[in-house]
């Protein structure tokens, strides 16, 4: 393929490149470019954002160019700031140590293990000496560092900036330095890093490596809103990913979940779809012609065949359809016992009595009389002691129950309890010392819990 086909190959999806003229010198050299990425393995599986990045490198490899994928044990102890709005936690050596291996083997679902060649930074960054850091320092000014819009805003802010946050650049440009890069990629989030590469590359005599950046690949949950994709980028931490390892039926089912606004941009980034091809059938869905869910489907399709094969595929495909389009139960659904978490006299405890029942027909108080100056009617003095089972209840009777929690709750056999209007459950609102006073209807009005003045039947009850 000639230079310039190339590079119009090349530039198809990126959204920087700094500097075009010089790829397409490099180009005509007639030489394979080194193509340069990096990766910090802080978690230990690569999601479809990271894919993104790597079917560019992919890209290269088919020009016939060779590609450096780092694993970046050293510099994950750093942190990289990119993105951040406060100092990046540091994983621990055997979380780096673990990811760093299951990175090596992912990536070649995607790269050509023949053109790949995997290093880590540590064999390099971890024999650096105090001075050695001290001159590399020496060859970027805290001036430019803090132009970056990272510390920029958390410097505004007044966000705490490590010191540790600002070699991160500096060690990430030397990985560039120690391999004599041609080109380097990365998300567009990267773009300062990669520029900080071609400053130090040059400072050390060398020829500036080319800068290339890719998007970034929204979540899952991404979303629509004016014509706009919106929504944070593809983490594991926010548990809004693909992954690349995962199984068949879990890609496809996360990719079916996606908007259809969504799966266009998912079709732009990932899939390997001719651009014309991909035109075709967003009009096609734009006149309802095809089907936004099919369109999703081939998507599924083509990103699970590319991870697993196309046997897979359609067995998740059949899946799926069987669950969510002719709602029949998935064969593999999960089997859980459930406990018996309650049982008589053991585990089942109690529940406490409920709140008593109490009639009143009008809880608002008059505007012009508040609760604090409602005045407390005197109770009848010469009230008579009875019991619950009494049958012929007398106004201003004192009114004794048994405990509940001792007793139960107490159930009248006898009609003139409610005939006087007591209810049955009258037990459960009775607890010694508490009393209930039988009122007669020439109360109209009185004042009960400083709720205020209200109406009472013939034979209301209260608590005193």
């Amino acid at each position: 393929m000639k230079p310039e086909a190339q590079l119009a190959e090349l530039k198809r999806g990126v959204v920087d490149l700094h500097v075009e003229s010089e790829l397409l010198e490099r180009l005509n050299g007639g030489k394979p470019l080194k193509i340069k990425a990096g990766f910090d393995p802080t978690r230990p599986d690569l999601h479809l954002g990271h894919t993104v990045l790597l079917n560019k490198m992919r890209q290269f490899q088919e020009l016939g160019h060779d590609v450096v994928f780092i694993v970046g044990d050293f510099t994950a102890q750093i942190g990289d700031p990119s993105g951040r709005s406060s100092t990046r936690p540091v994983p621990t050596r055997d979380e780096i140590l673990e990811g760093a291996r299951t990175y090596a083997e992912q990536a070649f679902k995607i790269l050509d293990k023949e053109r790949t060649q995997i290093v880590y930074n540590g064999e390099w960054l971890g024999k650096m000496a105090f001075d050695d850091v001290i001159r590399l320092a020496g060859k970027y000014t805290l001036a430019r560092m803090m132009e970056r819009d990272d510390f920029k805003r958390r410097w505004a802010e007044h966000q705490s900036i490590s010191l540790h946050e600002l070699l991160y650049p500096l060690a990430q440009a030397y990985d560039s330095v120690v391999l004599e890069c041609d080109v380097e990629l990365g998300g567009t989030d990267q773009l300062f890093n990669l520029l900080v590469g071609r400053e130090i590359m040059r400072e050390m005599g060398q020829r500036p490596q080319i800068v290339m950046t890719t998007p970034i690949l929204e979540g899952i949950n991404a979303r629509s809103e004016g014509g706009k994709i919106v929504g944070a980028k593809m983490s594991k931490s926010l548990d809004n990913y693909i992954g690349v390892a995962e199984a068949p039926k879990e890609q496809f089912g996360k990719l079916m979940s996606i908007s259809d606004d969504l799966m266009w941009r998912y079709y732009e980034l990932l899939s390997a779809e001719p651009a014309p091809e991909i035109a075709r059938r967003k009009r096609a869905c734009a006149a309802g012609d095809l089907n936004p869910r099919d369109a999703k489907i081939a998507l599924g399709k083509e990103i699970v065949t590319r991870y697993h094969d196309a046997e897979h595929a359609d067995a998740a495909e059949a899946s799926w359809l069987d669950q969510f389009s002719k709602r029949q139960v998935p064969d593999d659904m999960a089997e859980h016992e459930v406990p018996q978490r309650y049982r008589y006299g053991e585990e089942l405890q109690r529940r406490p009595p409920p709140h008593p029942t109490r009639r009143r027909r009008n809880r608002r108080h008059p505007p012009h009389q508040p609760p604090s100056q409602t005045p407390q009617r005197p109770l009848h003095h010469q009230s008579r002691q009875t019991h619950l089972g009494s049958s012929n209840p007398k106004v201003g009777d004192t009114l004794r129950g048994p405990n509940p929690a001792k007793a139960g709750p107490f159930q009248s056999k006898d009609r003139s309890a409610s005939h006087f209007g007591w209810p049955h459950d009258l037990g459960h609102a009775l607890q010694d010392p508490e009393k209930v006073v039988l009122r007669s209807s020439a109360q109209k009005r009185c004042n009960v819990g400083g709720l205020g003045p209200r109406r009472v039947s013939p034979y209301d009850w209260d608590f005193l």
